[in-house]
């Protein structure tokens, strides 16, 4: 059973390869691009096409590969392929935004239909949930296997294309080896004549001679019997005229002596058959030309000479034969490229190679060739680096050995290890001790590397580097090291901060206090030193302004408070002169600032003007429409506050004496150098002004002494009614003017029309309609209610009790000699002093009530709602009747039809529908057959406003909607982003006829992770024919 599945497993896999290869290889022999699902992440950043009206991009198939919801682009795409692909269907599809326009959901019934069932539905049972991972696994495993077959198959193809081109070559080498069997020259080059003669004498004496090389203990017997029948064996090799004549003394003492290196049990067999039948073998290396016709004879008399060194038992077998047939083979070393095209004839017939000396670049290219085919290596000598590098890859793909020679004592010992480690080691002659230990390290790392020429050290750490850090990062070019220094400084000054541009370097210091000061202080940029002076001194001038820079510790705390109670701080960016003005509507801005600067003969009309309506009216300057609605919730609340800041409550104690007892004086701040000069004297001489923010301690001790030294000061505001009738007769008889700076005498005579006609009004700037309304409202709310906030119970009281006494301690203070004529007010001093006097009395008692309770408690305020009014809004319309026609104007051009009439000759109708853009539903006219199919993949239930909107939809087409039947279709999705995939299966299915619409989850699952994605990589690049299409789903 199990191979049974198992074939028809291929028989699937090679049918969809099939499929696969077909489709795919048309759309790249057109040469449109398609990018595989796997490789799309880091090969489609850059894909951007567009058809059949949609843009397809990174981020539109990022959508589909993720899991996500689809969107109306996404929706309205795959239906208009659809559409172009089943041409012949009558089907009108309306597009996504269609239901939207024509009918105004309802969040209430949306919020009642959809919740109660969303927390129910997502519960999702642990079985389905499996089963949409093991279908996503499924598939998973399944593109995986399709493409590591893929891979096999490729490798299998290679694979036989080399055994295939072997067999050829072996064929060949046979073929070669019977027309050359016996046509086997030697090149013998390098000894002198010399040496001819003397090697003539030593073959007929030494006619049996022989080298053997590395025998085991078994050789050694076998060669001592050898060595008795050859008595004259000497081994003569590279040897000059002296070495010819030391070889004949040492022939002459040493006749049994041989060397014996490397060769096995089975070589000695071999030996022996071919000692027997080459007795006149001698070892001849470089001889010259004349030699080349010595060793012609020699090798007639010795016709079956070979030097064996350090073959295996494979090469034995490979000797015989080819000694057999090459009786006349000889050891060519020092070969130059002419001896590389004799060796490659040779190395064709003669699959045992000779050693090769000196051999340059392209011998290796030959050798590599040899090796791959004649798996018996040659003995490289004298070989450079290059030569080194590709004998250590041969050496890992031939695993036998060479004979090593020329090495020195070194050497030996580094190959002794190296042969234990690496049995199969080559035989490298001629190299120095640093080749061997390179040899070593890369023999253990690159057991099975391929040949790599030409690449310098550099390349190999690039590609290192390379490979090591980009295995799935994206290319960063670019950045160099300042970036990335200056980003880091970046985010850790600006984790809270605003965008700081432009400012130098001592600005960036004072930013940097200030952000740690001031977490969420406003954006500053751009500011000049120019800039920074000005606030300065208007920070001086204005203590309690809201755009400060750079304040200290103690401006801070006052900004914290000002900021609280001013909600509306405004962001300063760049500012120049601009600045300045902004910074003056600012201050206009902040509730309660008493500086009046640069008042003109307009100011002054307006005054009066003013004046007449708003009799009673605080200091209110510049404030907006923000200010006036938080100024609405500070008068419902605190009905007899007055707005002070920065007294704490000993200077609110300090205010009221000093209301009742200075009359006269006037807030007058912001004139220019002039008044501020004459503002400096005038603090000097009155050190009692009234509007007094921000003090300490030691001012309300100088407030008090200030009380008892100015008896005549005059600005009350905010008294009560009966404050204000003393206050006219004191006008009329005290016609003291207060302080009055840079006005010119136009103001002084509008000042005193203002005085007689406005008896208690205050100084009032930039205020609006808006404000005079709302100042009118709380005059009439809070009758004359003083500017005291946080004073006690008792205090508010006594207040009644104790107007009597004001109201004549106010007229009757004793004025002092620097500020007030006294023949002047002689009489008035006396119609008053009996009235003092009993006032005086009337304190003794009235004060102590006061000291009681030295620290009142603070008031509290409870508020009780008596009636609530809430206007309902209108009630739109559900549907918009009106708009129905132009909608099927459009459905109908989209679909190629003129009007919306010809869509009555349609079969089918198809409304794709979003519920509160969150979930997607779909209904299906069957006009032919008169039903209604109404698909819903998630809320088993549906949506009576749906159902009222398609009945509309089918009456303005002029159809019975009676006689249509109402059809369901709950095919159900196991999770919570596929519901786009099944209304599009729903179209799908009805383009092609199914009206059974038996898809599931299953099948939603496979057509988003394969199909979506190959139709739109392909159709936003080419149209899709019908052929395609179907290929594509199949």
């Amino acid at each position: 059973m199990s191979s049974e599945m198992k074939s028809d497993e291929d028989q699937v896999a090679k049918t969809k390869e099939n499929q696969n290869r077909d489709w795919k290889e048309q759309i790249k022999n057109k040469g449109y691009q398609y990018i595989e699902t796997y490789h799309f992440v880091s090969k489609g950043k850059n894909f951007n096409q567009r058809n059949y009206g949609v843009t397809v991009d990174y981020r539109f198939l990022r959508v589909i590969q993720q899991l996500d919801f689809l969107e109306s682009q996404q929706i309205q795409f795959y239906m208009n392929i659809f559409k172009d692909v089943y041409k012949d269907v009558k089907l009108a599809a309306g597009f996504c935004h269609f239901f939207a326009e024509f009918w105004t959901q309802s969040t209430e019934s949306l919020s009642f239909n959809i919740n109660p069932n969303f927390s129910g539905n997502t519960q999702i049972s642990n079985f389905n949930q499996y089963q949409v991972n093991r279908n996503q696994d499924y598939y998973q495993i399944q593109n995986q296997v399709f493409y590591s077959k893929q891979n096999d198959m490729n490798e299998n193809k290679n694979k036989h294309d080399e055994s295939r081109e072997i067999k050829q070559q072996k064929q060949n080498l046979n073929n070669n080896q019977e027309t050359n069997g016996n046509n086997n020259s030697s090149i013998i080059k390098g000894s002198d004549s010399q040496q001819i003669d003397e090697n003539k004498k030593q073959t007929d004496e030494n006619k049996h001679s022989s080298n053997i090389q590395g025998t085991d203990s078994q050789q050694i017997d076998e060669i001592k019997k050898q060595t008795d029948e050859n008595k004259h064996s000497s081994n003569i090799q590279g040897t000059n005229s002296q070495q010819i004549d030391e070889n004949k003394k040492q022939t002459d003492e040493n006749k049994h002596s041989s060397n014996i290196q490397g060769t096995d049990s089975q070589q000695i067999d071999e030996i022996k058959k071919q000692t027997d039948e080459n007795k006149h073998s001698s070892n001849i290396q470089g001889t010259n030309s004349q030699q080349i016709d010595e060793n012609k004879k020699q090798t007639d008399e010795n016709k079956h000479s070979s030097n064996i060194q350090g073959t295996d038992s494979q090469q034995i077998d490979e000797i015989k034969k080819q000694t057999d047939e090459n009786k006349h083979s000889s050891n060519i070393q020092g070969t130059n490229s002419q001896q590389i095209d004799e060796n490659k004839k040779q190395t064709d017939e003669n699959k045992h190679s000779s050693n090769i000396q000196g051999t340059d670049s392209q011998q290796i290219d030959e050798i590599k060739k040899q090796t791959d085919e004649n798996k018996h290596s040659s003995n490289i000598q004298g070989t450079n680096s290059q030569q080194i590098d590709e004998n250590k890859k041969q050496t890992d793909e031939n695993k036998h050995s060479s004979n090593i020679q020329g090495t020195d004592s070194q050497q030996i010992d580094e190959i002794k290890k190296q042969t234990d480690e690496n049995k199969h080691s080559s035989n490298i002659q001629g190299t120095n001790s640093q080749q061997i230990d390179e040899n070593k390290k890369q023999t253990d790392e690159n057991k099975h590397s391929s040949n790599i020429q030409g690449t310098d050290s550099q390349q190999i750490d690039e590609i290192k580097k390379q490979t090591d850090e980009n295995k799935h990062s994206s290319n960063i070019q670019g950045t160099n090291s300042q970036q990335i220094d200056e980003n880091k400084k970046q985010t850790d000054e600006n984790k809270h901060s605003s965008n700081i541009q432009g400012t130098d370097s001592q600005q960036i210091d004072e930013i940097k206090k200030q952000t740690d000061e001031n977490k969420h202080s406003s954006n500053i940029q751009g500011t000049n030193s120019q800039q920074i002076d000005e606030n300065k001194k208007q920070t001086d001038e204005n203590k309690h302004s809201s755009n400060i820079q750079g304040t200290d510790s103690q401006q801070i705390d006052e900004i914290k408070k000002q900021t609280d109670e001013n909600k509306h701080s405004s962001n300063i960016q760049g500012t120049n002169s601009q600045q300045i003005d902004e910074n003056k509507k600012q201050t206009d801005e902040n509730k309660h600032s008493s500086n009046i600067q640069g008042t003109d003969s307009q100011q002054i009309d307006e005054i009066k003007k003013q004046t007449d309506e708003n009799k009673h009216s605080s200091n209110i300057q510049g404030t907006n429409s923000q200010q006036i609605d938080e100024n609405k919730k500070q008068t419902d609340e605190n009905k007899h506050s007055s707005n002070i800041q920065g007294t704490d409550s000993q200077q609110i104690d300090e205010i009221k004496k000093q209301t009742d007892e200075n009359k006269h004086s006037s807030n007058i701040q912001g004139t220019d150098s002039q008044q501020i000069d004459e503002n400096k004297k005038q603090t000097d001489e009155n050190k009692h002004s009234s509007n007094i923010q921000g003090t300490d301690s030691q001012q309300i001790d100088e407030i008090k002494k200030q009380t008892d030294e100015n008896q005549h000061s005059s600005n009350i505001q905010g008294s009560d009614s009966q404050q204000i009738d003393e206050n006219k007769k004191q006008t009329d008889e005290n016609k003291h003017s207060s302080n009055i700076q840079g006005t010119d005498s136009q103001q002084i005579d509008e000042i005193k029309k203002q005085t007689d006609e406005n008896k208690h009004s205050s100084n009032i700037q930039g205020t609006n309609s808006q404000q005079n309304d709302e100042i009118k409202k709380q005059i009439d709310e809070n009758q004359h209610s003083s500017i005291i906030k946080g004073t006690d119970s008792q205090y508010n009281d006594d207040i009644k009790e104790q107007t009597n006494f004001n109201q004549a301690s106010q007229k009757l203070q004793i004025h002092d000699s620097k500020y007030n004529d006294v023949n002047k007010y002689q009489n008035f001093n006396q119609q008053h002093m009996q009235q003092a006097q009993q006032q005086q009395i009337q304190q003794t008692f009235v004060q102590p009530q006061n000291q009681i309770n030295a620290q009142p408690p603070q008031k509290t305020f409870t508020f009780k709602i008596i009636n609530m009014s809430i206007e309902e809004p209108v009630k739109k319309q559900k549907f918009q009747i009106n708009k129905l026609p132009d909608l099927l104007h459009q459905v109908a051009q989209m679909n190629g039809l003129s009007s919306k009439d010809d869509l009555k000759n349609q079969d089918f109708l198809y409304f794709p529908i979003n519920l509160s853009q969150a979930h997607w539903i779909s209904v299906v006219v069957n006009l032919r057959d008169k039903i209604i199919y109404y698909f819903d993949s998630y809320y088993e239930q549906v949506e009576e406003d749906v159902r009222e909107g398609i009945y509309i939809i089918l009456k303005s087409l002029d159809f019975n909607s009676n006689i249509f039947r109402f059809e369901t279709k709950w095919n159900k999705q196991y999770n919570g982003y596929d519901c786009g995939i099944f209304i599009l299966l729903s179209l799908l299915h009805t383009f092609q006829g199914d009206l059974k619409y038996s898809y599931n989850q299953a099948r939603a699952s496979e057509f988003r992770n394969r199909i979506l994605y190959d139709l739109a990589m392909v159709a936003s690049q080419v149209n899709l024919s019908k052929e395609l299409f179907e290929s594509i789903l199949k």
